[in-house]
């Protein structure tokens, strides 16, 4: 069986002839280049392979711990919107409660119209506090129909005759979306069928 050797250093026959024996021996330093060209070839192939896997695993270390800092990043952002939120919901509180004692109040008296600016900063507050939300792609969300199992809370049920039975009836609190995400659910009051809507009134 011919081994490598004999390809790489092919034997020289007793009867060849002084150019066979030139030719041959051309033929083995040939292959001995060749040979050489080759190892030197696998062993920079060797050493390529080695570097891209260490550059694919410095890359996906990087990679990750980009996606935990974005992840950080996003649930801060988060946290902080739902903090504005939270100032504008104490804002329409206190504009409710200011304007019901406003109209308690005689129209034209001077502590009447300095509660009546006071309110007025605070709804500008509030405006300025909702277009910067806006800025951040969060949407205010005022929900109608049949509540969205995903994006409305349901606090509970009340008989109304005027209103299909499961459809929403008041909106006690407001939802926020967040890149087409619940931000924050809105709470919802359902209408249900009075009691005695099912009794058949006979003459």
């Amino acid at each position: 069986m011919e081994s490598i050797f004999d390809v790489v250093e092919p034997k020289i026959p007793f009867s060849a002839s002084g150019q066979d024996i030139l030719a041959l021996q051309k033929a083995r330093w040939a292959a001995q280049r060749e040979a050489r060209e080759l190892a030197q070839m696998v062993t920079e192939l060797r050493e390529e392979t080695s570097n891209l896997t260490t550059a694919i695993t410095e890359l996906r270390e990087e990679t990750h711990q980009l996606r935990h800092m974005a992840s950080k990043e996003e649930q801060a952002t988060r946290e902080f919107l739902r903090e504005v939120i939270k100032v504008i919901d104490r804002s329409e509180k206190y504009i409710q409660a200011q304007q019901l004692k406003r109209q308690r109040m005689s129209a034209g008296d001077p502590i009447t119209l300095a509660l009546q600016e006071t309110i007025d900063r605070v709804e500008s507050l509030q405006t300025s506090l909702l277009s910067k939300l806006g800025a951040f792609d969060v949407v205010r969300r005022v929900p109608a129909g049949i509540p969205n199992a995903a994006l409305d809370h349901n606090e509970g049920t009340v008989e109304r005759s005027d209103v299909p039975a499961g459809e929403i009836v008041e909106v006690i609190q407001p939802g926020y979306l967040w890149r087409g995400e619940a931000l924050r659910e809105s709470i919802v009051l359902v209408a249900r069928e009075p009691a005695n809507s099912s009794e058949l009134v006979t003459f």
